[in-house]
């Protein structure tokens, strides 16, 4: 029989196996001894196992007694860190904490620390959440978890390390402003890259005048810095005028001054000392354009206007204007250099400065121009009017036909504005030597008469006629009678 109380079956975490308690016994007839054996039978794990502990007592006749203890040993205490666990924590993105080396130690064997981190993306590239996880594990499996949640963000403004000064320059000639350029600025982040925009660009056209130029300068979680500075273009460029119209006019014209003006920019003021249509006295005239610009710029500029006499002409009274006779025109002036055109009511007829009608008809009547044009181009006129009347006949006293083609016949001056004249010519005896009813100025001396002595051809002598005709404005029947002497 055992002395002591039996220990019984137990289940005991690893680090409290108890210790193996010593058995005695007796015997009712001689002494006992008591033999005692443990074995282990491995569980799942080094830490997890199962003692069988056997205590056998024998007598001196070989009588057994035996008792088992079954100690169930486990292992379910998670290890524990050795290090101060680091904390959740919120930080900038350019000041994210390394992560910490944890250790952990266990009741029953080694600990083994396994780290793992995992990103989860924000709403922008420095904006996200660090998940740091440190598992623990020992021998049997048994874990313990820390989580650190480290909020990472982008607080901070873009740096703007270099950036323009303010421009000032003069206009581009011809232009109202000018092509500015400068040096692109930089910036710079903590975290990321840097997005610049600009409200205008270098190399852009920038009008006269004062214009911001502004730069955005945005990192990549959109924290943003503007900065400015101003480009002013000063007009400094004059207005200019062109004058079209030409140095040179004659009395006679109405000068119109024709002119351009131009600025770069516009124009707010032009005065002038003329009217733009005048008549301008004889000799040189100066004139002058005063122009203003809208930026005060100034400008002055003249001309001169030379205004030339117009060539003095005068024409000649007509002292014969008789139908049927001749006349002549004539311009005088007192330069000769002058070219003359003849008109007849706007109709051209003549040049130079005596225009002859060697027969006056009722066509010729109307209003004579003449225009003289000197070597300047500058034209004067005057004018009269030409009106014809009907004169008495001419009646010549003598004609020579010897047929030199000089006064060959008898000729009745203005004979053509008396139709159907009739002429009688008689000798000195009375005898009719010539007559015809319709007379044209064509009796050359030649007798009619077949009693005539001596032939066709009268002598040189003096005979008489008789000449009968009808006035053609009173209608009157009207007679002349007179001698004439043939020069043989």
């Amino acid at each position: 029989v055992f002395v002591e109380a039996l220990p019984v079956d137990t289940t005991v975490n690893c680090d409290a196996v108890p210790t193996a308690i010593t058995l005695t016994a007796t015997d009712n007839c001689n002494s006992a001894s008591v033999n005692y054996q443990e074995s282990t039978t491995a569980g799942n794990c080094a830490n997890a196992y199962t003692l069988t502990r056997t205590w056998t007592a024998t007598d001196d006749c070989g009588n057994v007694l035996t008792h088992v203890q079954t100690v169930t040993v486990q292992d379910t205490t998670a290890p524990l860190f050795v290090e101060v666990l680091p904390i959740d924590t919120t930080v900038n993105c350019d000041a994210i904490p390394a992560a910490v080396t944890l250790t952990a130690t266990d009741n029953c064997s080694t600990a083994y620390v396994n780290y793992q981190e995992s990103t989860t993306a924000g709403n922008c590239t420095n904006t996200y959440v660090l998940t740091r996880t440190w598992v623990a594990t020992d021998d049997c499996g048994n874990t313990s978890t820390h989580i650190q949640t480290v909020n990472v963000q982008d607080t901070t403004l873009p740096e703007i390390i270099s950036f323009p000064a303010d421009i000032s320059v003069d206009n581009d000639s011809s232009f109202c402003g000018a092509v500015i350029s400068w040096t692109e600025p930089q910036g710079t982040d903590l975290c990321g890259t840097v997005d610049v925009q600009s409200t205008y660009s270098s190399g852009d056209f920038f009008d006269v005048g004062v214009t911001t130029v502004t730069y955005t300068f945005t990192d990549e979680c959109g924290n943003a810095v503007d900065s400015s500075f101003t480009v002013t273009v000063t007009d400094n460029e004059d207005p200019t005028v062109t004058f079209n119209t030409a140095n040179y006019f004659c009395a006679s014209d109405i000068v119109e001054i024709d002119y351009d003006v131009n600025d770069n920019c516009s124009i707010d003021t032009i005065i002038t000392d003329f009217d733009e249509q005048t008549n301008f006295p004889i000799g040189t005239t100066t004139v002058s354009v005063q122009i203003i610009d809208i930026h005060g710029n100034t400008s002055t500029t003249s001309f001169d206007i030379v205004v030339r006499p117009l060539p003095e002409i005068k024409l000649n009274p007509v002292f014969d204007n008789c139908k049927g006779g001749e006349t002549m025109l004539e311009v005088h002036s007192p330069k000769n250099d002058l070219i003359y055109d003849w008109y007849l009511e706007q109709t051209w007829v003549n040049s130079g400065p005596e225009y002859l009608i060697d027969k006056l008809e009722s066509d010729d009547e109307g209003e004579y121009i003449v225009y003289a044009t000197d070597e300047y181009q500058c034209v004067n006129s005057d004018t009269l009017e030409m009106i014809t009347e009907v004169c008495d006949m001419i009646i010549y006293e003598s004609f020579s036909p010897n047929e030199d083609g000089i006064n060959d016949y008898f000729v009745i001056e203005y004979l053509e504005e008396y139709p159907n004249t009739s002429v009688r010519v008689f000798n000195r005896w009375g005898s009719e030597v010539y007559y015809n009813e319709d007379y044209q100025n064509n009796w050359d001396g030649t007798s009619q008469n077949k009693l005539n002595v001596g032939g066709n051809e009268l002598p040189e002598g003096t005979y008489f006629y008789i000449i009968e005709l009808t006035d053609p404005v009173s209608g009157e029947a009207k007679a002349y009678q007179g001698y004439v002497y043939i020069k043989r």
